[in-house]
């Protein structure tokens, strides 16, 4: 069964890719998004020109029938490398 998935970003019109680890990357749209996708696992890419790209991860399927997440873009050269985090490739 299928679960609504919304994603927004700071900034707008960020363009969104999602896989679930077996199958090819699908089309979502640019933010603000609300979906319809699998209850699986799902690898979520974010790109929008000037920002870094962002990587997450949507591990639990769970009962929830919806899920939502916001998304903080970040200005290209400027997220700190000493933070843990490592750009999305």
């Amino acid at each position: 069964m299928p679960r609504t998935l919304s994603i927004s970003t700071m900034h707008e019109g960020a363009s969104l890719v999602a896989r679930n680890f077996r199958v090819e990357w699908m089309e979502l749209g640019t933010t603000p998004v609300e979906r319809r996708v699998p209850r699986v696992p799902l690898r979520i890419q974010v790109q929008k020109a000037g920002y870094e790209p962002v990587d997450r991860i949507l591990n639990n399927p769970g009962p929830a029938p919806a899920v939502q997440m916001s998304i903080d873009l970040v200005a290209e050269g400027t997220r700190s490398t000493g933070n843990g985090c490592a750009p999305a490739r």
